[in-house]
């Protein structure tokens, strides 16, 4: 069985082969799939069932491609809105990484351009938390309206996507220009950082390899 890296490999190689209109199709439907309670494994599964029905003409030839994904969801017998999909419990191990990798990056060049030589002693502001949350329900919010509105009118989800950038920015401004929230909470030693940073990214490579 392969597992979801090479799944997703091999779908990737035929999902380029396809026109625009096709890929545009596709990428709809497993964004309204991913509503559901299924794994990222199962949701490549699909992928690669719904690419093997462009195999002879190269298109998704499926007329009401809604009640096509309905349908095929009934089958499954499987409830809306899955709690575990909504708040991206499996991707759990990429956001971590992707946010420890930021405070680690974000050190490296103001001490590099600042020129302090304070290289082993990572300082993490009393913001940060804040930032990384705001950060984390913006994400969990932007792909809750790239499912939800993945076949229906999209003009929705474009004014609430707008809305959700400039609140982001509005709280990094106030961060930023607030003293205390910008002030250090804690320094951490730049070789404990770069060791959670590897175990992070390991977790998540490990999380690609899995064949459920």
């Amino acid at each position: 069985m392969n597992n979801l890296f090479q799944l997703r490999s091999q779908n990737d190689l035929v999902f380029k082969t396809l026109d625009a209109q096709t890929r545009d199709t596709i990428r709809s439907m497993m964004n309204y799939f991913g509503q559901y309670e299924l794994s990222r494994y199962e949701l490549e599964s699909i992928r690669k069932e719904l690419l093997d029905k462009t195999s002879k003409t190269k298109k998704i030839e499926i007329k009401d491609v809604k009640a096509y994904c309905d349908t095929y969801l009934k089958k499954k017998n499987l409830s809306q809105y899955s709690l575990k999909n909504f708040f991206l419990v499996s991707y759990v191990p990429m956001i971590l990484f992707f946010f420890v990798l930021v405070v680690l990056l974000i050190h490296l060049g103001s001490t590099w351009l600042n020129g302090t030589g304070d290289w082993f002693n990572v300082n993490i502001s009393f913001g940060y938390p804040i930032f990384m949350i705001v950060q984390y329900l913006s994400i969990v919010f932007l792909l809750y309206l790239e499912r939800r509105y993945s076949l229906e009118d999209k003009s929705k989800k474009n004014i609430a996507s707008f809305a959700n950038i400039f609140i982001v920015l509005t709280v990094i401004q106030f961060i930023t220009d607030n003293e205390f929230l910008s002030s250090s909470m804690f320094s951490m030693n730049l070789f404990i950082l770069i060791g959670l940073t590897l175990v992070l990214l390991a977790w998540t490579v490990y999380n690609e390899y899995q064949t459920k």
